[in-house]
Parts: structure tokens; sequence; C-alpha cells
């Protein structure tokens, strides 16, 4: 990796892919532990809620986590930044509170019994927003390397927690371990940026107004993103197909997201330092070239991985999701195409041209959509997965499209 982000440098990728897969991947592993220890119809309601819950999460944290890192990342004056983070812990948390509110009063949309659950775990939403808002501010400070180990020590417990909740209760113990485990988190983070932390009011020309525009620009970019990840699973429900292959598809699709976590947890760790490049844009072409082809590599290496042991992992660890197979098979095809866009996207946030990511996930949805309906109801959880793909490389064309441009502007240091 150094590779990718320069000698001394890889050790933020592999922190922050430690703090990350602890934190927002811990409900990923969750997943994929329930899917061996519960039958695929009731793991098609743990997708579900869980896909929902993802969704519903990027319109709670209204785009805060991400300015964590870049106003952060902007700002020299720790006082600045300690002001900058009350903040955006306040509206994370209050974000959280709304959409928690809005989730259980139209809980009831989702089919039986996926209502119940998701109701009793909407309150989560508050939880997370704020953890993800607190590990992004080290990010935005380059330092996540100082609550990495301690994630990492953290998501092992929370699993034991998780684990022995479900071999209790089942499903509903889900619901318990997964607040227990998201308690925890959230109180190491708030004891992490404690000392950093400030309640006063901002200053100079930070606005809570320009904060939330910027916000909900990110956020509105993002939950469209999100939900054309999710799309599969709701398509699939909607088209009243059966339960069984809502819970395959769900496996093969949770496999997707779980890969994705390493590639673009280095474009987020080059986010703050193509901010930082832009201000002085000496080698912000360079940096983000190596990024580019250090992210690509590594995912077309995952995907090759996944391709030749997927049958024989998934017939030794999760004999029921057999099935399932075909669909993984097509869908790793999307991870190369998809780290690229998620790259481009870094790139198009730094360089304030966050309007261009939101056209183009409306654009990956449209295509969703339409033409993922017409494949889910004439070849099933098939016809969706090769939707994805498309989707994904139409994405990806018009990111890069667009990031290019949006470098162009930058004078290059060669």
């Amino acid at each position: 990796m150094s590779l990718v982000l320069g000698a001394g440098r890889r050790t933020g990728v592999l922190h922050y892919v430690a703090a990350v897969c602890s934190v927002q991947g811990l409900a990923y592993i969750t997943q994929l532990i329930l899917a061996r220890l519960v039958s695929p119809v009731d793991f098609a309601v743990v997708r579900t809620v869980e896909s929902t819950l993802n969704v519903l999460l990027i319109a709670a944290s209204m785009g805060m986590p991400m300015l964590a890192i870049t106003t952060v990342a902007a700002l020299r004056d720790e006082e600045a930044q300690g002001r900058i983070l009350g903040t955006l812990l306040g509206l994370s948390a209050a974000g959280g509170l709304i959409t928690a509110v809005a989730a259980s009063l139209a809980a009831g949309l989702l089919a039986p019994p996926a209502p119940a659950y998701l109701r009793a775990l909407a309150w989560i939403m508050v939880l997370s927003a704020c953890s993800r808002t607190s590990i992004n501010y080290f990010l935005g400070k380059q330092q996540v390397h100082r609550v990495a180990g301690y994630t990492v020590l953290l998501s092992l417990f929370s699993l034991g927690i998780v684990v022995a909740a479900v071999l209790t209760a089942g499903l509903s113990g889900w619901v318990v371990g997964r607040y227990m485990s998201e308690l925890l988190f959230l109180a190491l983070l708030v004891r992490a940026v404690g000392p950093s932390l400030r309640l006063s009011p901002l200053r100079g020309d930070q606005r809570i107004g320009s904060l939330l525009t910027a916000g909900m620009g990110i956020s509105l970019s993002l939950l469209v993103r999100t939900a054309t990840d999710n799309a599969g699973i709701f398509l699939l429900t909607f088209s009243g197909a059966p339960a069984s292959t809502v819970g395959y598809f769900g496996l093969a699709s949770l496999v997707l997201l779980g890969l994705l976590i390493i590639p673009t947890s280095i474009g987020s760790v080059a986010l703050p330092r193509i901010v930082a490049r832009l201000r002085e844009p000496f080698g912000v072409h360079d940096l983000v070239r190596r990024v580019a082809i250090g992210s690509l590599a590594l995912s077309v290496l995952l995907a090759g991985a996944i391709a030749i042991l997927a049958r024989p992992t998934i017939g030794l660890l999760f004999p029921s999701y057999v099935p399932a197979v075909p669909m993984l098979l097509l869908l790793v095809l999307a991870v190369p195409f998809r780290a690229l866009s998620s790259l481009s996207g870094m790139v198009l946030v730094a360089c304030n041209r966050v309007h261009l990511t939101v056209w183009t996930n409306v654009l990956t949805l449209l295509v969703m959509i339409v033409a993922g309906t017409v494949a889910t109801f004439h070849w099933g959880a098939v016809g969706t997965a090769c939707t994805i793909v498309v989707s994904e490389v139409i994405s990806a064309g018009t990111y890069v499209t667009s990031a290019w441009l949006a470098l162009r502007r930058v004078p290059a240091s060669f």
C-alpha cells in the first residue's frame, strides 16, 4: 500500500480499515454470522431490515461524517476543529432522532415480520450517526491510529455479545446485541474525542446553516448511492420472490459490500490529503493516479480471490446458501468498477463538485430501478445481479469522466 499513498502512509490505510471494519463493518460481520446461525428465510428479514437501516442512516447522518473529514482537514486551529466536531455531533444526533421517528412511522411499508424489527432497531441510527462522525474526525486529523486498536478489540468483544444473544433469543437477541455493540463503540469514541470536543458556538465564517447545506448535498448523494447498493434486496422483496431467494441474494450482496470496504477505505484515507494538496496543488494529480491504480489493483485481486473461493467456502461455512454462489460470481464483476466510482466520488467532494456525485448517483439508481425491475421479473435474482453489474459500469464511466474534468482545473505538478 505504500505505492498507493506513499512511504510511511500505508499504516493510515491499515488503521482506517481496522477502524471501519470495527465500527461500520461490524454490522456486516454480524450478518454473516447470523447467516450461519439462522435459516435463509429468517436471514431475508435480517437483510431487509439492515438494508433499510443502511439507507436511512445516510439520511440520519445528514452528511456530517463526511464533513468531519473535509472541514477538520481544512482547519489548522485545534479549537476551531473542536467547535466543528461539537456542532457536527449535535447535528448527527438530531438527524438520527428525526429519522428514527420517521422510520418507526413508515415501517409498515415492509413485508411482515420486518416492520417489528425495523421499529425496534430504528433508534440505533442515533448511535451510529454519532459514531461515524467521531471516527471520521480522527481521519480528518490523520490520527485514526489513536482509536483503531481499541475498536478492533471492542469489535471482537461485541461480536461475542451478539452471537451469545442470537443463540439465546434468536432474532430478538440480534436486536439487543446490535444496541449493546453500538453503545460500546459510541462510548469508546466519545471518550476518545472528549479532550478535543468543544461545545461553544462556531466562530468566523463557520455557520450551522452552511454546514447543513453542504451536509445535505453530500447526504443526498450518499443516500441515492446507498439506495442503489441495496436496491437488489428491495427489488426482490417487492417482486414477490420467495423469502429463501431473498436470503440467498442477501448473502451474496453482503459479501459484495464487505469486499468494497478496503478499496473504499483507501479513497477515504486519501481524501484529507487530496484536500490538503488542493490548497497547495503540487502532486495532487500524481496522488490521485497512484490511489486509483492501487485501489483498482486491490479490488481486482479481491474479486478474483472471491471468485475462486466462493463455492468451496460457502459450501463449507454456509451449506444452506449454496444457491447464492452463481449470484455472487456475477456480483464480484462489479467490484473494480465500484472501487473507481468511490475514489472518483472522493475527488469530486474534495474539488467541491458534490452536485456531480448527486446526478451520477441518480442516473445509476434510475438504471437500477428501470432495468432491474424488468430483469428481476423475468430472470429473478440472476437478472438483478446482472443489472447491478451494468449499473456499476455506467456509474464508473460517469464518475471517472467527471473527476478527470474536475482535476483538469487543478494545476499539474509536472
